[in-house]
């Protein structure tokens, strides 16, 4: 867990600020301009063209392949680590969400190497009543969990999954940890986690960053082809699926 760590906030901070730009140049109000609260652009393509574009900013490519997190991820065992193509900033509004995730493992819609993992850094303060994470510890240790596919559409993707696509067979019903971060806090965890997404209620937006990265020199990894979960479903990839899944 980081922890007011001075660097990463001045990564987030360039993060804040190209999101601002970028919204301005849709015709939006900066959503960090003291109004973060009321950032709720009309449904449509200029808010569709918006918030893909995201993913694609210079600043969180910028802190996806930064020495800071590549020495972090040595620290927690990566040997080499590898920048999946799954960096990302979501903006939830509150209320009923339908791109909520539930329950669920990024590894089940993000290939990566076996011990892959997830850093996830709030760009505000989250709780458990405002948008936080919420965990279940040492659910990784179990590896990947059973699914069931929900949309049958998702057989035929190459891309990215979506909530709508999987759920689990069993989601955990007890053990569950609200996770709560400041700005300039995150966390890391393993992408065999457990975890899901909180409601949180009014008008407000949760801005949060994910970084995915993996592990260049893991056999497993290498063995099954090196998939970035960008191109390869899980879904398609049957000798991964059946080592991990089907040998359960």
């Amino acid at each position: 867990m980081f922890r007011k760590a001075p660097e990463l906030i001045g990564y987030l901070a360039d993060i804040k600020d190209e999101i601002g730009k970028l919204a301005i140049s849709y015709g939006f109000a900066d959503p960090f301009d003291g109004n973060a609260d009321c950032f709720d652009p009309p449904v449509g393509d200029p808010r569709n063209r918006f918030y893909r574009s995201l993913r694609y900013l210079p600043s969180l490519g910028r802190l996806a392949n930064s020495a800071f997190l590549a020495n972090a991820s040595k620290e927690i065992g990566l040997s080499l680590p590898l920048v999946m193509n799954a960096s990302n900033i979501r903006m939830d509004q509150g209320g009923s969400n339908p791109n909520k995730f539930h329950w669920h493992q990024d590894y089940t819609y993000l290939l990566g190497s076996m011990n892959s993992v997830t850093y996830w850094f709030p760009l505000q303060s989250v709780s458990a009543t405002l948008g936080g994470i919420e965990i279940v510890p040492s659910s990784h240790e179990k590896h990947l969990r059973r699914f069931k596919v929900t949309n049958d559409l998702a057989k035929a993707k190459s891309g990215h999954l979506s909530p709508n696509d999987l759920v689990l067979e069993e989601e955990p019903r007890s053990g569950a940890v609200a996770v709560e971060l400041d700005y300039g806090d995150g966390i890391v965890f393993s992408q065999f986690l457990l975890h899901r997404s909180l409601e949180h209620a009014g008008a407000h937006t949760r801005w949060t960053v994910q970084v995915r990265i993996s592990d260049a020199l893991d056999e497993d990894y290498r063995e099954f082809g090196c998939p970035m979960g960008d191109t390869t479903t899980i879904l398609q990839h049957g000798a991964l699926r059946t080592k991990l899944v089907d040998a359960q």
